[in-house]
């Protein structure tokens, strides 16, 4: 939360994304579960489409073949996304981290929910990375963004603080930070005649964001670069 909506005091102190926005944080793993499921995730996202929210930030993702090990049926799926969609409000899901050796090709359906077509899938990757795989990347049809060279300042005990890269889960947070933006520049422009977007066309919205954000005069193009893929278009 403090990704998006930290409002800085203090030199050591960092401004959310989307300081304004309101933020709900829904508590849906119980204590004889040690490690969070893909159970517990479908019931957080029916939460939060509920809720009314626009959008739902998922740093999580899961093996494909946790859906079978826990039993959960396709129907099951399909009324929780059937649910996500009446709600109108748009899914950010984090991919697996990756390194230079591994391939990009068909990643996302490897994973749930980045196998989903309502997911906007967001990685963390180098600039090396980037710079080596980008057209393997560019040629995946369900991934998104891409943060690059994003650090955060993490603080570790009495006010220490350690600069980190920054995975992709917490990359999801920084994209759905510029979403925020998004959302809230047009819902001022349009205030009473606002109507929520088709994923496609957030998408292409959310596409020219990035490209503000890249052509801005005090932009130093590091810390983070943000990158729109093929799969998005404008």
């Amino acid at each position: 939360s403090s990704v998006l909506t930290a409002i800085a005091e203090g030199k050591n102190m960092l401004l959310g994304m989307a300081p304004k926005a309101e933020v709900f944080i829904v508590k849906i793993n119980t204590v004889d579960n040690k490690f969070f499921r893909v159970k517990d995730f479908l019931k957080g996202l029916e939460a939060a489409a509920l809720l009314g929210v626009d959008i739902v930030v998922a740093s999580i993702t899961y093996p494909k073949g946790n859906i079978a090990l826990e039993g959960i049926t396709d129907a099951e799926i399909e009324r929780v996304f059937g649910v996500l969609r009446q709600s109108g409000a748009v899914l950010f899901g984090s991919l697996p981290n990756t390194d230079e050796t591994q391939s990009w090709v068909g990643l996302a359906q490897k994973q749930f929910p980045n196998l989903r077509q309502e997911t906007v899938n967001i990685g963390a990757i180098s600039q090396a990375v980037f710079d080596a795989r980008k057209a393997e990347i560019a040629a995946q049809p369900d991934v998104h963004f891409l943060t690059s060279n994003a650090v955060g300042h993490f603080c570790k005990i009495n006010n220490e603080y350690v600069e980190e890269a920054i995975s992709s889960s917490y990359g999801a947070y920084l994209v759905a930070g510029v979403a925020a933006l998004y959302l809230s520049s047009i819902k001022k422009r349009e205030k009473e005649a606002y109507q929520r977007r088709p994923q496609a066309d957030f998408l292409k919205g959310m596409g020219q964001k990035f490209l503000e954000l890249a052509a801005t005069a005090t932009w130093d193009g590091t810390k983070p670069v943000f990158y729109k893929t093929a799969a998005v278009e404008l």
